[in-house]
């Protein structure tokens, strides 16, 4: 038994319009039911989107200004949770759109002759597998229910010719003694997956015209679907993502170098229509698959994508609204906007806006998703990763290190310090540290927790806690600055062991202060470093 599956590859926008309710109002006769939706196998994803603004021209486009979707976490659907996302660069402002999502406008001002501006979005999702419980014995048709939904999802739109007498006697006639919206919804899912033969070659997508040719993508499917849902009174929505099938994508021609999955030939659209008391259900209709010999094929439902995703097929919703971008600018001609979409099998994105696009991001996020984390950010949103590090910060990190490396049992030492008393968030870290042995306090009996460190200090208790073996010689002709010749031998050291680079490929600059950003390089070089 041969099995061929068809597939969309192709993404769309949606906006939506209205309709008469002629087959259900009023019909309370028939049919609140049971309804539970049941969500698993829950998956965490990074989605990664590349947005280059491209200069064609020989001349500097000016004034422009780009205003680009952003996933919505009010509008996932119940199989998806935004759980964080990271905006390189920070958009100008956040707004609501039409369609109830978000849209970020990022003013670039001027792109330069034959350049190019990158932008990237970053969303951490947790995606399920979804299915529901449904037992309509005691349904009855709510509709106050439904009239509390948007008008829009019963309404005509462009593509979506809800009032079309063609698209109203087509669902008619495939729901014909119906009233249960649920299996009207599953009569019309069925007849469109037979009816519609999938053909990627098709333009100007419209209901109507899938209903005359019978033929298109997923758009069309997702169109001819929802034009004659919305006639029947059924409100229903479109989806804009990706399709993401872990068996059939984990194949070399879906995956980049970086070891991402390569989206862009895997987007699609889907829908969800609206039952009274039960909400908003599931639907994929493009598929079919095909069984038997090539001499004699028979064209099935793939009913495993109606009220229903299974962790074979996982549908990644990305936007709601446009997936396009809108431009405004000052010149003859447009820039160009292209995307770059990929999807990370891991947590990659950064709840601290100011790592966006900082050199030093890699280094923190491996240090905040650690087997024991070793950072925290000032606050909720901010690292503070071009800020001076002080000695309790920088304690306290290196603590959480060797705690989990050596335990965290520490003889106590007795010497106390007159600044840092015991109600000091960095009390116990401060006192550890000394017995330790990695760090002291000052002649004058105060250890000074507030006070900046600088790069020579770190790389003298780098030296100490990775215990590196003494090697001389460096490229570095600043060793040697006044105050500071005592951390020659450790800068070198850690030079040598791979741990330490310098400002430049001459300077270190021992006396410049440590950035947070800097010491959690150096404390992450240590970590993956045969010294630790």
């Amino acid at each position: 038994m041969d099995i061929f599956k068809r597939k969309s590859v192709i993404g769309f926008c949606f906006i939506f319009t209205a309709v008469c309710l002629w087959c259900l109002v009023g019909s309370g006769s028939a049919l609140a039911a049971e309804y539970k939706t049941n969500v698993s196998n829950g998956q965490n994803y990074t989605v990664i989107n590349r947005i280059t603004v491209s200069n064609p021209t020989n001349r500097a486009i000016d004034n422009v200004s780009v205003t680009l979707p952003l996933m919505s976490k009010d509008e996932l659907g119940d199989w998806q949770t935004l759980v964080k996302e990271e905006l390189n660069p920070i958009p100008e402002k956040i707004i609501s759109n039409s369609d109830g999502g978000r849209d970020a406008t990022y003013n670039i001002g001027r792109i330069s002759a034959r350049s190019n501006v990158v932008i990237e979005q970053r969303f951490q999702i947790i995606n399920h597998a979804l299915t529901y419980q449904l037992n309509f014995r005691d349904y009855q048709y709510d509709q106050a229910d439904v009239d509390n939904i948007d008008s829009r999802y019963l309404q005509e739109e462009p593509g979506i010719e809800v009032n079309d007498p063609a698209i109203i006697y087509y669902a008619r006639s495939k729901t014909q003694g119906q009233t249960n919206p649920y299996l009207m919804a599953k009569s019309l899912y069925s007849d469109i997956n037979l009816y519609m033969t999938y053909d990627n070659s098709v333009t100007g997508h419209s209901a109507v015209k899938a209903l005359q040719t019978g033929r298109g993508n997923c758009v069309d499917y997702s169109f001819l679907y929802i034009a004659c849902l919305r006639s029947l009174g059924i409100p229903a929505r479109i989806h804009t993502g990706y399709i993401y099938s872990p068996e059939t994508h984990s194949t070399p021609e879906y995956i980049n170098a970086d070891g991402t999955i390569r989206m862009n030939s895997l987007k699609h659209n889907w829908i969800e229509f609206y039952v009274s008391g039960m909400g908003w259900i599931v639907a994929d209709p493009t598929y079919t698959y095909y069984v038997g010999d090539e001499e004699d094929m028979t064209k099935s439902v793939d009913w495993s994508r109606f009220a229903e995703i299974t962790t074979k097929n996982r549908l990644i919703i990305l936007y709601k609204g446009l997936d396009s971008a809108s431009v405004t600018y000052s010149g003859s001609t447009a820039p160009t906007v292209s995307y770059d979409t990929r999807l990370s099998l891991a947590e990659d994105v950064s709840q601290f806006y100011d790592l966006a696009g900082h050199w030093a991001r890699e280094d923190v996020m491996a240090l905040c998703n650690w087997t024991v984390p070793v950072v925290y950010g000032k606050s909720e949103h901010n690292f503070g990763v071009n800020d001076s590090i002080t000695r309790a910060e920088l304690v306290a990190m290196i603590n959480r290190v060797l705690d989990h490396r050596d335990g965290s049992s520490v003889s106590p030492v007795d010497i106390e310090f007159s600044d840092v008393a015991a109600s000091h968030w960095a009390y116990a870290d401060i006192k550890k540290a000394v017995a330790r042995g990695y760090v002291v306090g000052f002649p004058d009996g105060t250890f000074q927790p507030n006070k900046s460190v600088t790069r020579a200090e770190m790389m003298s208790i780098i030296n100490n806690v990775a215990n590196l073996p003494n090697r001389s010689g460096s490229p570095f002709t600043d060793l040697d600055e006044s105050g500071y010749k005592w951390a020659k031998g450790a800068i070198e050291n850690c030079y040598n062991a791979e741990l330490a680079k310098g400002i430049t490929t001459t300077a270190f600059e021992p006396s410049k202060f440590l950035t947070r950003g800097e010491a959690a390089v150096f404390i992450n070089r240590w970590i993956k470093s045969s010294y630790y």
